[in-house]
């Protein structure tokens, strides 16, 4: 996860939180540090965690022919930009496509 600041720095950038898991009871007490980036940037203050350990799966690019995807590779809704592509979403808008 990245989070930008009003004035397009990166001020975090890392896992959401502190447990790479996906069970309940163990996300109930996770630190999450993007919330916390930006509760802290919309307060004023500097964020406290900038940096944590990314956890999750790879991206897996598939073969297409002809430059033209094959149906199933079709999804609904917002594409994902991939991890190392310049990021210009300012922290408002940040903090609507997290909460």
């Amino acid at each position: 996860m990245y989070v930008i600041n009003g004035e397009g720095a990166l001020v975090y950038h890392g896992g959401i939180d502190d447990k790479p898991t996906a069970r309940l009871e163990d996300l109930k007490s996770a630190k999450n540090f993007v919330d916390q980036a930006l509760s802290e940037i919309s307060q004023g203050k500097p964020v406290s965690v900038t940096t944590s350990r990314a956890y999750g799966c790879s991206i897996k690019y598939g073969s297409f022919r002809g430059g033209i995807l094959p149906k199933s590779a079709h999804r609904a809704g917002p594409a994902i930009a991939p991890a190392n592509a310049p990021a210009a979403t300012s922290a408002s808008a940040q903090m609507r496509l997290t909460r």
